[in-house]
């Protein structure tokens, strides 16, 4: 199994309202073997916008979140990319307004809850972290020793006892 075949055939939510989908649509539905779909009723701009009519609460980190999060549960669909821009004054150009975007991917495995495995390779079964519930610092370790990591899901598996 290669990393597409964990995404072919599912649908992918891209939640914008400004043509973002143009951009990114094409790349995810070629690399993942996704069909993006982008609601045409979704009004992402209720988290905020550029120009100030609403205005954005949180930090563009925390609303790009908030925005993947409410399009997967709007939709009932597990897997989604957002975007969130920001601009703000130069440290040492001030006329030059320099744009951050972040873009967030999620597919729901039910992290932190379930924890996940890192290893160096799909089927590499040596020097692999079990039971994972935050990330950064193991997933940093994986591709620092070995170029790249590989992550999945670690659901444990539950019996329930008898009678």
């Amino acid at each position: 199994m290669n990393d597409k075949d964990l995404f072919r055939g599912r649908r992918l939510i891209i939640a914008t309202r400004h043509k973002k989908e143009e951009a990114i649509a094409p790349e995810l539905e070629n690399r993942l073997g996704v069909t993006c779909i982008v609601p045409e009723n979704f009004n992402t701009n209720m988290l905020g916008t550029f120009s100030g009519e609403v205005t954005r609460v949180d930090d563009p980190a925390v609303t790009v979140r908030k925005k993947c999060l409410w399009a997967m549960d709007t939709f009932s669909i597990n897997l989604d990319v957002a975007s969130e821009g920001s601009f703000s004054p130069h440290p040492s150009c001030f006329f030059v307004p320099p744009d951050k975007e972040i873009v967030i991917f999620i597919d729901k495995v039910k992290f932190p809850s379930h924890g996940l495995i890192t290893r160096k390779a799909k089927n590499d079964t040596q020097n692999l972290i079990k039971g994972i519930t935050m990330l950064t610092n193991h997933f940093h370790q994986f591709q620092s020793s070995y170029s790249g990591a590989f992550v999945e899901t670690d659901m444990l598996r539950c019996t329930t006892p008898p009678g």
